[in-house]
């Protein structure tokens, strides 16, 4: 049988570049899969005010013509807003979202409204935002503590060094989603020890939609470096499990 392929999207302050671990995994269990880094977190280091919300999603959708057959879209924690507003632009492209430890937000919200209904996570209150640059960075220890208590110190410090500064707009823009989006499934893995998106949080975002499924990893905001080999498991059970349009 043959599988649709994952189009996998970062969140913010990282890049293709946290899916490394996952992908020799998801090769072993037979499931294709492409990494993307948005505009301004691949090698062109370009940030700032430039950066937009469409812009990442022009550019998920410029990334299915690089796949042939059906495309599921995986988004991770702020990864996961702009995955919906691209599926919502054009759901035929896709056969359903899955959703890793991610912002899942309704019409009309933006990234920076709805992580602020998040009282017990960990992630807003270390940003520090750079006006005249247009971006957003953290400092290491906090990224550290939000995204990697359970990696080791040595990994920590060379993933850290990896991190980028976050462009302000596409958080601070609205999404505009329909039934196109509301049609499509959607799949959410929550992550038990994420002290980034609190886990109450992530079910509670999950359930304001009719999921396909919901599931756990026991790990913290980075399943795909801390437990590459369960989260591709869960990955796998979700596209067998739900099958395609």
């Amino acid at each position: 049988m043959s599988l649709p392929t994952l189009l996998l999207v970062h969140g913010a302050w990282s890049g293709a570049w946290v899916w490394d671990d996952l992908i020799p995994q998801l090769d072993v269990l037979g499931l294709p899969s492409l990494a993307i880094a948005l505009p301004g977190c691949g090698p062109e280091r370009r940030f700032g005010w430039g950066i937009s919300l469409n812009e990442y999603v022009n550019a998920i959708l410029a990334s299915t013509n690089q796949i042939q057959g059906p495309v599921i879209l995986v988004g991770h924690s702020a990864g996961g807003v702009a995955v919906s507003q691209a599926a919502a632009i054009a759901p035929e492209r896709f056969d359903s979202l899955i959703y890793v430890a991610a912002y899942l937000p309704v019409n009309g919200e933006s990234l920076a409204k709805l992580s602020a209904k998040d009282a017990a996570g960990g992630v807003k209150s270390s940003i520090q935002p750079h006006i005249l640059l247009g971006t957003l960075t953290q400092t290491p220890e906090a990224i550290a503590a939000s995204c990697y208590q359970d990696c080791s110190p040595e990994r920590v410090a060379v993933l850290l060094g990896q991190h980028r500064p976050e462009p302000i707009r596409p958080g601070m823009s609205k999404v505009r989603l329909g039934l196109g989006f509301d049609r499509l499934r959607k799949h959410y893995i929550r992550c038990t020890h994420d002290r980034g998106i609190s886990p109450a949080f992530q079910t509670w975002m999950a359930e304001r939609y009719a999921i396909a499924s919901l599931h756990k990893l026991d790990t913290g905001h980075m399943p795909m470096i801390a437990a590459p080999a369960k989260l591709a498991e869960v990955l796998h059970k979700i596209v067998v499990d739900s099958g395609t349009r």
